[in-house]
């Protein structure tokens, strides 16, 4: 559980949003259209923040769920995570809640567009260079004999397809 909580920014509050608005449940995008028109209200929430990582809501039945959010005055906070001693003491302190950049530059109207139809976007998720070390890992992985054999395997890999970068596919007439 410790790695998901320190590797926990697929749970920052915009990610959830965005999340929200493309989510197959009308209920679960009206939700989200609410939530960004209250952060909207305040003129605070509109002002970029450091990135900090939310401490998560293990227990959490929903995607949605995974960080609390507290309303105190005009504003909604979330809990910070740890990261380390040092930061203990800043750490612990209610983080603000902005606004997600993706959908400040959309109008009321727009906004309320996504609880008919949810949010589909073209970004991808990962890229080539991601997929392909992801490839190279699962693959070292299964090599038998220990770890040494494993790095080996990778590295040589690695140093392959850097001395070959190129190889172009031969299509075949049939």
């Amino acid at each position: 559980m410790g790695t998901i909580k320190r590797n926990a920014f697929h749970a920052h509050p915009h990610s959830i949003l965005i999340a929200m608005l493309g989510d197959d449940d009308e209920s679960i995008r009206l939700k989200a259209v609410r939530f960004i028109q209250a952060l909207r209200e305040n003129e605070t929430s509109r002002a970029p923040q450091d990135f900090v990582l939310p401490e998560l809501n293990t227990k959490a039945n929903h995607y949605a769920k995974m960080i609390s959010y507290e309303r105190s005055g005009e504003n909604w906070y979330f809990k910070a995570a740890k990261t380390h001693a040092a930061d203990v003491h800043r750490s612990l302190a209610n983080r603000l809640v902005t606004e997600p950049p993706l959908t400040r530059k959309l109008s009321l109207a727009e906004l309320h567009g996504y609880v008919l139809r949810p949010l589909r976007t073209e970004f991808l998720c990962h890229t080539q260079p991601c997929e392909r070390g992801v490839k190279l890992t699962t693959d070292s992985c299964a090599t038998k004999g220990g770890y040494k054999k494993q790095l080996g395997m990778a590295l040589m890999a690695d140093r392959g397809r850097k001395e070959n970068p190129v190889i172009k596919a031969i299509k075949l007439g049939v």
